[in-house]
């Protein structure tokens, strides 16, 4: 439960060092990208690394999102470390079961 807390705490704080900028889908029959996909549930793109290969998104809110490869990313002064392939369940402004995913501070 406070790996959740924390995390949407570093979310926040990755949300106001994210740039104003907004995401747009040139062509809107174009499936999303899942970067496209968090701002509409208000995240910013910065809390996934760069190169995603895949994601599907399932009813309940569910999703399951496919990287490179393991990586890290510095938000907010933590590290965050991601297996190549992260679960979770999403929903405006909260993310549960973000699994697996390392902390490290």
């Amino acid at each position: 439960m406070a790996k959740n807390h924390l995390l949407l705490l570093l979310v926040v704080a990755a949300s106001l060092a994210a740039s104003s900028g907004t995401l747009t889908k040139g062509n809107s029959n174009a499936t999303p990208t899942v970067y496209e996909l968090l701002a509409t549930y208000n995240f910013p793109p910065g809390i996934l690394p760069e190169g995603v290969q895949n994601y599907t998104l399932h009813s309940g809110g569910s999703f399951d999102v496919t990287l490179p490869g393991e990586c890290e990313i510095d938000v907010s002064g933590f590290t965050l470390r991601y297996e190549s392939t992260i679960h979770g369940s999403i929903q405006p402004m909260l993310i549960n079961v973000l699994d697996p995913l390392d902390l490290l501070g």
